[in-house]
């Protein structure tokens, strides 16, 4: 994938969720593309006390894990996770042609999302060289970039999204078209209830072959995939719909409002009231 001329530049956008500016490690939204020559090549013991993580889009290197003593070649196609506290290094080929594109969240938002399996173990993975990829990083940038204070929880949410179909990107282009017809009827049955051994049942699939199959390929269960496909429609629901709390837990078939801001809480740090207020004020 050749990236073009005008992208070799150092364009970079750092944002605070105003209700965390006394927890910059929390509160941390970052991103943008960056260019490494010279001594930025060399990077030691470094250990971030937040999240942050880059999609190489061109130039080789090699990425240390301190902690374990292992050492990974990274190229275009790789992202690397420069995971809270562990102390890694990075030595990037010093040729002129490093180009990466990177992302910084809040240390609680990722320690959420990994509890429940969204983010890899392992601290570089190769996940391809993707046009996709990178337009979808572009057009994040430029939304950063132009959000107000009041957008944020928005845009980490999006952040969150983006790395998500990164980190997924390989297997789901790599899945079967079975497995693809499970991920949309699995969206056309989002609401709690839903009875996955029913589901495979209707439509002819061995319920454990299904679901060790769905681990495999995308890295989370198959309740864990309805859960985030939930969470993701009730904003839509509450934001783009303007639908009531209560009503929104309704139609997504928890029991009662405060389940569902329970596990609202639970996957975005914040309650739907929450949520809200910070779009409205």
């Amino acid at each position: 994938m050749k990236i073009a001329e005008e992208y070799f530049k150092t364009q970079t956008v750092h944002r605070m969720i105003p209700e965390l500016t006394s927890r910059p490690n929390e509160g941390v939204l970052s991103c943008g593309l960056m260019v490494k020559n010279g001594v930025n090549c060399i990077s030691k013991n470094i250990n971030f006390p937040y999240y942050g993580g880059f999609y190489v889009l061109s130039g080789t290197g090699k990425h240390v894990d301190i902690a374990s003593g292992k050492s990974y070649d990274i190229y275009p196609g790789c992202f690397v996770q420069r995971r809270p506290e562990m102390r890694h290094e990075e030595y990037i080929k010093n040729d002129g042609t490093w180009l990466e594109f990177y992302f910084c969240i809040g240390k609680s938002s990722y320690l959420t999302l990994q509890q429940i399996g969204i983010f890899p173990q392992a601290p570089v993975i190769y996940v391809g060289e993707s046009w996709e990829i990178f337009q979808r990083c572009l057009h994040y940038l430029d939304q950063l970039s132009k959000a107000s204070d009041q957008q944020l929880p928005y845009l980490l949410w999006e952040a969150e999204k983006l790395l998500y179909f990164i980190f997924t990107y390989q297997k789901v282009n790599a899945k079967s078209d079975s497995l693809e017809n499970v991920c949309n009827l699995l969206n056309q049955n989002i609401q709690v209830g839903t009875s996955l051994t029913g589901l495979a049942k209707k439509y002819g699939w061995n319920y454990e072959v299904l679901r060790k199959k769905f681990k495999q390929n995308l890295g989370i269960s198959l309740s864990q995939y309805l859960m985030l496909q939930r969470i993701g429609q009730s904003k839509i629901m509450l934001l783009d719909e303007r639908k009531p709390v209560k009503q929104v837990a309704s139609e997504l078939g928890y029991t009662d409002e405060f389940a569902f801001s329970k596990q609202f809480k639970q996957l975005t740090g914040e309650t739907p009231a929450r949520f809200l207020r910070n779009f409205s004020s």
